[in-house]
């Protein structure tokens, strides 16, 4: 899932499958550790970095001389790989007298605290209900848009929701067939077509569904917990039911205020918080206390479903680089650079870029860049960010050829596959080379922009979720010409939805058959 940070418990695989059978969370087991045999009861499962093999975490019983055969001593946690557990045992039948150590004497468990220790996970009774099927965790990535219907100019506003599944390679991250449709409408909110769709998603997170797995060709319980929601800042302010970035507090992650400036992280909002302000913006007596309220939180008070979900939003809409790196830093430095430029000059940079060897790059910038560069879109920029050091210093002043600089460590971590842990945290403890974004003129227009005070969130999202390759926006937003190319029956003033829905079924289905024939 690319997590290097933390991770929420309802993230953790409830169960695992060995040469005993199918382990879960909350079994009592016997393992083999350092040649003996040993008792304990699982906590949970985990991956460990540079290891393939499945390691759970065992809650070890050790047996006290002192004590009867049956009593046993709540001990040290370890870490074993899952190939060492040698059989599940059966708690009743066990009849242990567990105790722990407490000031120095053995005190026995409390009921709530034996109940939590040995109580049989829910998807394992599920599961026995089913004659004993695996259970697969699944975690899928959400993503919302507004694009247009039309592909002409004409703007025909359509709100999407999407999906992908979590934990692919990077080469099937961005294939357009493992982003699935969800649904799209032109005359509905956003958050208004969540409604049915939070309903679903709970079902998927708590309960799982019965699905066939081809590859163990048998039925397992899927279980779906929704990892995070990508989108836009505009779209991830109203995800978070957040005012937005015209607001005195700006920022949907942090309580970041306009009189602190863009330069610092203010407390970070959590759910809780956020539920407890809708509350009292809602029981607000009038009109002007209910605008106070939420000038000084920054907090919508309209309904939002998504807030029923699992996940915190605030911590899982991570920033995208797309709109907030791309389209943000960098279109502005280059945009004011260009402005302030001759005609010749322009044409020297063209030629720079046009002797520059792109033998290394997927692809290269094929447009005029001293004609159109007010066009240019995100693609162009990410090339530019790779050779902008190499072809623009000798138009650039000191402290300009600096920030640059600095924007080129951002991206070397951004676009990264892969990263040492220390080094994000070395990174993110020297306040993130952005601090240097301030030191130049170029950035006084977009100095105040929402996008270079989010920019300082992103280390944490990268310690949370991995590589920001894998919460990008950019195959997502592609998925958005299918959308629109779908979308022949309708013009602005009438949306005919059943063409629309068996032109996706049917692309649908052609993927299934495809993934079956492959099998």
């Amino acid at each position: 899932m690319g997590y290097t940070g933390e991770l929420i418990d309802g993230f953790f695989s409830p169960m695992s499958t060995t040469s005993c059978g199918n382990v879960f969370i909350g079994d009592l087991i016997q393992y083999q550790s350092s040649g003996s045999s040993c008792m304990g009861c699982v906590v949970q499962f985990i991956c460990q970095e540079g290891q393939d093999a499945i390691h759970c975490r065992v809650c070890k019983l050790d047996h006290h001389p002192q004590l009867s055969a049956k009593s046993y001593v709540i001990g040290e946690t370890l870490s074993i790989p899952v190939c060492c557990i040698e059989a599940v045992l059966d708690v009743q039948a066990q009849a242990l007298h567990v105790l722990k150590c407490h000031e120095g004497h053995f005190v026995q468990l409390t009921e709530n605290e034996y109940t939590s220790l040995f109580s049989p996970h829910p998807m394992k009774i599920k599961s026995m209900q089913w004659g004993g099927i695996p259970v697969v965790m699944v975690p899928i990535t959400l993503f919302t848009d507004d694009t247009s219907g039309n592909k002409s100019k004409q703007w025909n506003k359509f709100d999407s929701w999407n999906f992908r599944l979590e934990g692919l390679s990077k080469k099937e991250n961005g294939n357009l067939q493992n982003i699935h449709f969800i649904c799209a409408l032109n005359k509905v909110p956003v958050l208004d077509m969540a409604v049915p769709l939070v309903q679903e998603f709970t079902a998927l997170e708590n309960e799982g569904i019965i699905a066939y797995d081809a590859f163990l060709q048998r039925n397992v319980i899927v279980v779906a917990p929704i990892l995070n929601i990508i989108c836009d800042n505009p779209r991830g302010a109203e995800v978070c039911s957040h005012l937005g970035a015209t607001t005195s507090k700006y920022c949907r992650i942090c309580m970041a205020d306009v009189t602190t400036g863009l330069h610092s992280i203010g407390c970070l909002r959590n759910k809780p918080d956020t539920l407890c302000q809708i509350a009292r913006i809602q029981s607000a007596r009038t009109q002007k206390e209910m605008k106070q309220l939420q000038k000084e939180f920054g907090v919508s008070a309209k309904p939002n479903p998504l807030l029923e979900l699992f996940i915190d939003l605030h911590r899982c809409t991570p920033v995208e680089v797309l709109h907030t790196l791309l389209l943000g830093p960098y279109k502005y430095l280059f945009r004011d650079l260009m402005g302030r430029l001759t005609t010749v000059q322009r044409k020297e940079i063209q030629a720079r870029i046009s002797s520059f060897s792109f033998s290394g790059f997927d692809m290269k910038l094929s447009r005029n860049v001293a004609k159109y560069f007010k066009s240019f879109v995100g693609r162009d920029f990410k090339i530019l960010a790779q050779l902008a050091l190499f072809v623009l210093p000798p138009y650039l002043t000191p402290g300009e050829t600096e920030v640059w600089f600095a924007l080129s460590k951002v991206f070397k971590f951004v676009y990264c596959d892969t990263f040492y842990l220390r080094w994000l945290m070395c990174t993110s403890l020297n306040a993130w080379p952005l601090h240097m974004l301030w030191k130049g003129t170029a950035l006084n227009s977009g100095g105040s922009k929402l996008k270079i005070h989010i920019l300082l969130h992103l280390p944490d999202d990268m310690l949370q979720f991995g590589p920001a390759s894998t919460f990008n926006t950019e195959r997502c937003e592609s998925y958005n010409a299918a959308i629109r190319g779908r979308n022949i029956y309708a013009n602005r003033l009438r949306v005919k939805i059943l063409p629309q829905a068996l032109q996706f079924k049917k692309a649908y289905d052609s993927c299934v058959q495809e993934a079956i024939t492959m099998h």
